[in-house]
């Protein structure tokens, strides 16, 4: 055969056949090639099961069944993992293991139903894909989402902090709990509307929002169980009412706190960490359901303690904290109101009131049902301790009978009767009265915490009532002290 150039007219035969030899020399390599890459494939998957018999015998987890493996991944990686512990727990840990680990991992939807997503200044903005494979492998269950997003300082974050709403908002049918850090901006342009929240048990709501009409979305959760949030004014809030039954709000008017307990009827648990003023006057509210309160005032004078504590009917109260931050005047007749009505109080925390040890025994009196009594920086006088002290007569009655644990936290306190403590846990006990027929219950456990007290022993217990103390821990009663230092 001749080769022909058609830009030049040259002819060689003998040059077509030399390529028709380098054309059978490169099949000839290339088949080679290919039974290398064959025997290369070979080895490699060889190798992989090699190693995968190799990590059987050193890893025994591995030769768990699956549902074990399935039962710790769950331990370790709980749906509602607490975001500062988010890094350490997180399933991607799992895919980085080995390839089995990873197996087991994208097999397991719940493992992925807990999302946190935070963008931070001096972070680097999360994957946008990275959260849509998420949702993937969440494979429909219910979801806890966890958004922390600061204010944007660039345009770049903003859409990325959009993109991220858009995602989480249209999941919101999945939405099972949800804490929600957003900034003013997003509040604003109310990003998650229009969504149906038909799973929603837990709201979280820390930041500040200005608009709080926005809010109102939340009407459709009808299953709805529990609402923390920064702020409470009811007149801009709107939950279903028959469903919440745990409200925690941070800023709040003593107005506004009885106008949601008179809209919320079946609220069996709240906690109001901040209550500085008084608002409009409230007729009182009738609380049944109620069960555990907590009150924090915060700068509050006696008219606004008085105007929630004596407006409020809690008849089934089994759980009751009133704090104040700093002493000032406190109300104890508003406080010994609201106690006589609890019928079945429990347990009992009054932290830094400034009422005196006789205004104390009041109290107490109150509550003759009380088993756990907790009192931080009030002022423990002999009185208070002689009615707890049970005697050989009842004149006057000794208080609380089914007192089971005490938790004292003297601050500032010098002189404390440690004596007379002593003696009255001593009274409590089997061996020093008869409990069935006195109707006393013995005590369980007595703690005190001694916190800023003199460079001197003043403050200390004396080595008589150490000497009780420590043949009441060999009866078996649970005794503990703190001292600083």
């Amino acid at each position: 055969m001749t080769t022909y150039c058609r830009r030049c007219g040259f002819q060689d035969s003998e040059f077509n056949d030399s390529n028709n030899d380098l054309q059978r020399e490169l099949v000839g390599v290339e088949g080679e090639v290919l039974q290398l890459e064959a025997l290369l494939k070979k080895l490699l998957e060889k190798r992989r099961a090699l190693k995968q018999q190799i990590n059987m015998r050193l890893s025994p987890l591995l030769r768990l069944p699956t549902e074990i493996i399935h039962k710790i991944s769950m331990a370790v990686f709980p749906e509602r993992a607490v975001a500062s512990h988010w890094k350490e727990t997180t399933p991607l840990l799992l895919g980085s293991i080995c390839r089995i680990w990873r197996d087991i991992a994208w097999s397991m939807p719940r493992l992925w139903s807990t999302i946190h997503v935070g963008i931070r200044k001096k972070y680097r903005a999360p994957k946008v894909v990275l959260l849509e494979e998420w949702l993937h492998r969440s494979r429909g269950r219910p979801i806890s989402v966890f958004l922390k997003l600061t204010d944007p300082d660039k345009v770049d974050r903003v859409t990325i902090m959009w993109k991220i709403l858009d995602l989480i908002a249209r999941q919101s049918e999945r939405w099972q709990h949800a804490y929600l850090d957003i900034p003013r901006f997003f509040n604003e342009t109310n990003c998650f509307v229009p969504t149906s929240f038909p799973r929603l048990l837990t709201l979280w709501l820390p930041a500040e929002f200005d608009s709080m009409e926005k809010l109102d979305i939340f009407q459709s959760a009808p299953i709805l169980k529990e609402v923390v949030f920064n702020a409470l004014s009811y007149r801009k809030v709107l939950f279903p009412v028959n469903p919440l039954l745990w409200l925690t709000v941070g800023y709040a008017w003593s107005s506004d706190v009885l106008e949601f307990l008179d809209r919320h009827p079946n609220l069996v648990r709240c906690v109001f960490n901040c209550i500085s003023a008084l608002g409009p006057y409230h007729p009182r509210v009738n609380a049944l359901s109620l069960n555990s309160l907590e009150i924090r005032f915060v700068q509050s004078g006696p008219e606004v303690v008085s105007s929630l504590l004596d407006n409020l009917f809690a008849p089934n109260l089994h759980d009751v904290s009133v704090q104040m931050q700093e002493l000032s005047p406190f109300p104890h007749n508003s406080l010994v109101s609201m106690l006589l009505h609890s019928c079945t109080l429990v347990r009992l925390h009054l932290s830094h009131l400034d009422i005196s040890d006789m205004e104390l025994v009041e109290c107490l009196v109150a509550v003759p049902t009380l088993e756990e009594l907790k009192l931080e920086g009030l002022a423990i006088g002999t009185h208070t301790i002689e009615r707890l002290t049970i005697g050989e007569d009842d004149e006057p009655p000794f208080l609380l009978p089914h007192l089971l644990r005490l938790f004292l936290i003297l601050e500032q306190q010098i002189l404390f009767d440690f004596v007379g403590l002593a003696g009255m846990v001593r009274s409590r006990r089997p061996q020093a009265i008869n409990t069935i027929v006195r109707r006393v219950v013995e005590m369980e456990s007595l703690t005190v915490q001694l916190s800023r007290i003199s460079q001197g022993s003043e403050g200390l217990p004396t080595l008589l009532a150490l000497a009780c103390f420590q043949d009441l821990e060999k009866e078996g009663m649970k005794i503990e002290f703190g001292v600083p230092g």
